[in-house]
């Protein structure tokens, strides 16, 4: 196992980045303290196969990923569980020696690679990992042609009206990072809502990663009433960031008229996954009309586990 921190050459040479969150740019993003890397590899073959970055809080706690949706062991080749076992008990010997405290990893959902997902759930317990939260995250394989064969009947019926006023859904280009920050902090004051993240943050997202970081908008002819923020984490996947809508359209649910497009847009690039992500207020605490929401536009379930180590 070798050791890095994303600020040496070393992390630019191990051969991959499979998603948008292990990208060294993006990491950087997380947090402004050291973020420290660990590669797994095979001598024989010379062959980085697995990678892991965590980061240190102010209280102390060791974060992976310091802040994104999800962290924890990336994987490059097949791995065995006795690998990975030996890769995490690595992991917690070097970290102890450097601190007394814990480790908290966030998980992918499962639906992204769910046989990677069980053999590391197992990984993560045999090596003294705690499950400390469960959360249900949804998600959309766009299979079929059209969004509205997979949405319930009152969605339908919302999808119509909105189409039947004239309004039209696209993936918007062009637009500043500023303008969308804007239009989303209106809508959220005037819903009663709280970004979830700092206007600055999300602003330099958008203006640093306009490839992975793409807008879709609702319009009543030249006017935007409502935009979802998309993350393109890999090829296959398109990941749901945050959305907003004004408040004197919301009898028309112009959010379902952009998820219309959305999924259109998944089916036109080939993208096989569309994650929904969890139901959690600006708080961090459970949504259920949030979910149901998702439920009513076709959304299936799978958990999203956040475990906890303590060394």
């Amino acid at each position: 196992m070798n050791l890095f921190t994303i600020d040496t050459k070393d992390c630019l040479s191990t051969g991959f980045s499979p998603c948008l969150y292990y990208q060294p740019d993006h990491l950087k993003t997380q947090t402004d303290r050291a973020i420290y890397g660990f590669i797994l590899s095979r001598q024989e073959i010379s062959a980085v196969i697995a990678k892991f970055h965590c980061a240190q809080d102010e209280h102390g706690i060791w974060n992976s990923p310091p802040k994104a949706p999800f962290g924890g062991i990336v994987i490059e080749k097949r791995c065995s569980g006795s690998e990975l076992e030996f890769f995490l008990n690595c992991i917690k010997k070097w970290l102890s020696m450097c601190s007394h405290g814990k480790l908290i990893v966030k998980a992918a959902p499962a639906f992204y690679n769910q046989s990677l997902h069980d053999l590391l759930h197992h990984c993560y317990i045999n090596t003294g990992f705690v499950p400390i939260r469960t959360l249900a995250n949804h998600f959309i394989f766009p299979k079929k042609p059209n969004f509205y064969d997979i949405i319930r009947q009152n969605e339908r019926r919302r999808l119509k009206k909105a189409q039947k006023a004239g309004f039209q859904a696209k993936f918007l280009t062009g637009v500043s990072p500023e303008v969308i920050v804007a239009f989303l902090l209106k809508c959220h004051r005037g819903n009663n809502y709280c970004l979830s993240m700092q206007p600055a943050q999300l602003q330099n997202l958008l203006a640093q990663f306009p490839n992975h970081f793409l807008v879709f908008g609702a319009y009543n002819q030249e006017k935007l009433i409502a935009l979802a923020v998309m993350v393109r984490v890999n090829m296959d996947t398109l990941s749901y960031y945050t959305s907003a809508f004004l408040p004197e359209y919301r009898s028309f649910s112009p959010m379902v008229l952009v998820m219309d497009h959305i999924y259109g847009f998944c089916r036109q690039n080939h993208i096989s996954m569309l994650d929904l992500g969890t139901s959690l207020d600006h708080e961090g605490n459970y949504k259920p009309s949030l979910a149901r929401f998702k439920e009513n536009i076709g959304g299936e379930v799978c958990p999203k586990i956040t475990y906890e180590l303590t060394f």
